[in-house]
């Protein structure tokens, strides 16, 4: 994992290389059409991907823009705000993270009811 914070005089930075690849695959999106929104080669979005390039600050910037997330997570940089209320104990002796992990196994309408106990404000109405 690459996630050093410093930048040269071409402006570029290393990011999260796990990172990039796992959010792109969470899209399900091929770095060929990564690479074509940000207009450069296939082969050169794999070496950021890999490492062996360093990627440039505008591209992290669209990047960051084009999958709705902070640069900061690109990067790999802990959102302290974020893990803190992860780490809060939540249900009995789990914390906020073990509850959020269960939910994978449910069922839509399962996970609807759990977000409806935590936000109901934000859910409509639930009709039984």
């Amino acid at each position: 994992m690459h996630y050093l914070c410093t930048t040269d005089s071409s402006q570029r930075i290393h990011a999260d290389t796990e990172r990039l690849k796992s959010i792109r695959k969470s899209r399900h999106l091929t770095q060929r059409e990564v690479a074509d929104l940000l207009h450069i080669r296939q082969q050169v979005y794999s070496k950021y991907e890999c490492g062996k390039l360093e990627l440039p600050i505008r591209h992290l910037v669209s990047l960051a823009k084009y999958y709705g997330v902070s640069s900061d997570r690109l990067l790999g940089l802990p959102n302290s705000r974020d893990e803190e209320m992860l780490n809060l104990p939540f249900a009995g002796d789990l914390s906020l993270r073990e509850v959020l992990h269960g939910l994978t196994g449910l069922s839509d309408h399962d996970r609807f009811l759990v977000f409806y106990l935590l936000k109901p404000d934000e859910c409509p109405k639930l009709s039984c």
